[in-house]
């Protein structure tokens, strides 16, 4: 997989990675304590709390479970929907930090980062600005040298997807506004909700660029919202892919270029000697490049016009 441009990009990447492989292994675990509760209970005809309190949790230190609860009363799809839950919020949280350590670090603002949790003005029923409006206003800020040196690179990432970028942003705006109910309506389907259901009825996997579309049961006017796991497990790819594709297009911006500079000097120093053979300091410049986490640089002359206009080369 081609390395991103910015660290926030990655980080979104290892969260998701780090979440989905702890939630999977959470999910086996419940299915194994289920499977013991069961046959402990079924041994001591129905074991009553304190019983279950005693084989399953006396010694582990740990406050406040009610085994009854978790794994009696309730079947799987009660943990399933817990589980797909929590990814939802951390999904979405993740999303939004990205935008906020990214856009501001590209000089973009406050309305930008909104604008890039929007699509475009109509396919959802808003009359605002959007997530390729967001990125088309950064476009008078770019490098040459930066899109000669990296850009090719990062949008040969397989994730980088600026077509489907717009009906990527619809599908992210319907698991927003399910987080929003969550938080703000107990969960209960609003008219929001209900409008967001709507406009991703037609989209296809093509339109998002995946091989499934996140699926979702019927979302219905004061019913209770409950996403699956698996479609949050598809949100989650969807944002990777958004995510690669804001990283290629804010990468050869100015803001790309000061995050060049910044790290080049912070590993390297103000001033290094690099050699003057051209050959030898593309080769020189690509290692030094790829050694402090960018992507290797298609055109190291590129980078090396850029070094030495703050006079950081020799």
């Amino acid at each position: 997989m081609p390395v991103p441009f910015f660290r926030a990009t990655r980080s979104v990447a290892d969260n998701f990675t780090k979440i989905s492989t702890f939630l999977a292994a959470t999910q086996c675990s419940f299915w194994n304590t289920r499977l013991e509760v069961s046959g402990f209970s079924a041994s001591v005809n129905g074991a009553p709390e304190t019983l279950l309190h005693q084989r399953f949790v006396s010694g582990s230190s740990i406050q406040g479970v009610n085994i009854s609860e978790a794994f009696v009363r309730n079947d799987s799809t009660y943990e399933r929907n817990n589980l797909a839950n929590l990814l939802l919020f951390t999904v979405i949280a993740s999303y939004e930090g990205f935008l906020a350590e990214i856009v501001p670090g590209c000089g973009g603002t406050g309305a930008q980062i909104e604008q890039m949790q929007l699509s475009n003005r109509g396919p959802s029923g808003h009359s605002r600005f959007g997530i390729l409006d967001a990125l088309a206003s950064f476009r008078p800020h770019r490098d040459p040298d930066m899109v000669k040196a990296f850009q090719a690179n990062l949008r040969s990432n397989p994730r980088y997807s600026l077509t489907a970028l717009n009906n990527q942003m619809i599908e992210y705006r319907l698991f927003k506004e399910i987080r929003n109910t969550m938080m703000h309506n107990r969960g209960i389907a609003d008219a929001r909700v209900v409008r967001a259901y709507s406009a991703v009825s037609a989209i296809t996997a093509s339109d998002l660029g995946v091989k499934e579309v996140p699926q979702m049961v019927p979302l219905i006017l004061g019913n209770p919202v409950a996403p699956t796991l698996r479609s949050v497990i598809g949100l989650g790819d969807i944002i990777l892919r958004v995510a690669a594709s804001i990283d290629a297009e804010l990468a050869v911006t100015r803001g790309g270029t000061e995050e060049l500079l910044s790290r080049w000097q912070s590993a390297y120093g103000a001033s290094r000697n690099l050699p003057g053979n051209k050959v030898k300091r593309g080769a020189t410049v690509r290692r030094l490049v790829k050694n402090i986490g960018f992507p290797t640089p298609d055109d190291p002359d590129a980078v090396y016009r850029i070094l030495r206009r703050k006079a950081i080369v020799l």
